[in-house]
């Protein structure tokens, strides 16, 4: 937001931060008679799909990005219990905030674009919200991630969940785990749709100093104007009477 020129704009109060990670090492939650215990071993495939559906072949950093994303994909999907626990903590977050603000902005990073749609489309779908959603680095247009998220019968297209009011997708070029979502969704509301914004982050530094850094990096993503100006965006439909809101949209 600093870099352009909106650092005041959102005040550390109306955010909360939500990392799925800590709770992939939990019990999760309680089912009887063992149901759920038992993750499956698909970390290979899922990666092996990951790379095929980006249609080229990454360098050893990159892959090592992709395994690393897989592995908790794999956790989260195949472990009930971990499953549970995840899309409980983000709903507990999203339900006690409802109670002082009916209106959302989410931004979702990987797999916690996943998990984030799971939780609007499922069980907090009738949550009299609105959400603005800003995905980047996503998987969520891919097909059998769809699928194995959804169910297996799955029939495309998947519908953008009913609190969605608006939804911005952010891929970087070169990102092997970033998919385009336009055209992906189903909504009787076009402005529900998904919009793809596409970024090609520097890999140089501002000295111009060549550096690694991976095209799935969320802080790249985040230091990018698009993602900034999307954010700023949905922010100003929400907070319309912000003095910063009625300046012109930053230019990149």
């Amino acid at each position: 937001m600093t870099g352009i020129g909106a650092a005041q704009l959102i005040p550390d109060s109306s955010t909360r931060f939500f990392w799925y990670a800590d709770i992939l090492n939990s019990a999760g939650c309680s089912y009887l008679n063992g149901v759920g215990d038992k993750v499956s071993t698909f970390t290979t495939e899922l990666r092996d799909l990951f790379l095929k559906a980006a249609g080229r072949l990454p360098n050893d950093a990159s892959r090592a990005v992709v395994d690393a994303v897989a592995h908790d994909t794999e956790v989260y999907l195949g472990n009930q219990r971990i499953g549970c626990a995840v899309d409980k903590a983000l709903e507990k977050i999203i339900f006690d905030s409802s109670q002082s603000t009916d209106s959302f902005i989410v931004v979702a990073h990987s797999m916690g674009s996943l998990v984030a749609y799971k939780t609007f489309l499922n069980n907090l779908g009738a949550l009299p919200v609105h959400v603005y959603f800003l995905t980047f680095g996503s998987m969520l247009a891919e097909l059998d991630v769809q699928r194995a998220l959804l169910g297996s019968l799955l029939t495309p297209p998947p519908v953008v969940p009913m609190p969605v009011e608006w939804w911005r997708n952010v891929v970087n070029r070169g990102d092997l785990l970033a998919f385009p979502s336009a055209g992906v969704f189903f909504t009787e509301n076009p402005a529900k749709a998904p919009k793809d914004l596409p970024i090609n982050t520097p890999q140089t530094s501002a000295n111009g100093t060549a550096y690694f850094v991976s095209r799935h990096d969320a802080g790249a993503y985040l230091r990018d104007p698009s993602t900034a100006n999307a954010i700023r965006e949905a922010w100003c439909a929400v907070a319309s009477e912000s003095p910063d809101c009625k300046q012109s949209r930053v230019a990149h």
